[in-house]
């Protein structure tokens, strides 16, 4: 996903979020489901105001209707959700934002580290595997590059971000934390 809100990924999730705060209005599981797609999406987004009031939202439809406990686990689900995409989200904005190395970045589990990597090359990327196993994903155009997670010994495990490709190197290297 490309921060500035002009890529494949934001896209969709901009039309799938504005569908689901429409839907959320139904009344029923219909409307709970559609608004913990609509926190769900506005997390990603990082709207984290109006993911909180889908949230809670999705949340009070559980509770008043009287509905069972998959209901009750959605809703758990949906929190989860809200808090991995918030956590993505983070990792792309501070990776965009960065300059130079920076190779103490912010914590993240390692899977939101391998999605926030398929977003950050966006599709179509070139996957190589290194000879210790590290997979690369290369963005489209070349600017752009994920490593997976690899032991950096006394730094311990981290993957990198990296922009800015001048005659072959990535001038900004961003080290997240696992």
């Amino acid at each position: 996903m490309d921060l500035d809100g002009n890529s494949w990924f934001s896209s969709i999730v901009s039309v799938v979020t504005k569908v689901a705060e429409v839907a959320s209005w139904i009344p029923g599981p219909i409307g709970t489901v559609a608004s913990g797609v609509a926190a769900v999406g506005n997390a990603i987004q990082g709207n984290m105001g109006a993911a909180l009031r889908y949230g809670a939202q999705a949340l009070a439809g559980v509770l008043t209707a009287g509905i069972g406990t998959a209901d009750v686990g959605a809703a758990i689900g949906a929190y989860k959700a809200v808090k991995f995409a918030r956590g993505v989200s983070t990792v792309l904005k501070a990776a965009r934002r960065s300059q130079g190395i920076v190779f103490k970045g912010v914590k993240a589990t390692v899977r939101q580290s391998r999605v926030a990597g398929r977003i950050w090359v966006g599709p179509l990327a070139k996957k190589t595997v290194t000879k210790r196993g590290s997979v690369r994903l290369v963005s489209r155009n070349g600017k752009r590059q994920y490593r997976s997670p690899e032991n950096k010994g006394a730094r311990g495990w981290q993957s990198n971000f990296e922009s800015g490709r001048v005659n072959k190197k990535y001038t900004n290297n961003y080290h997240v934390r696992h």
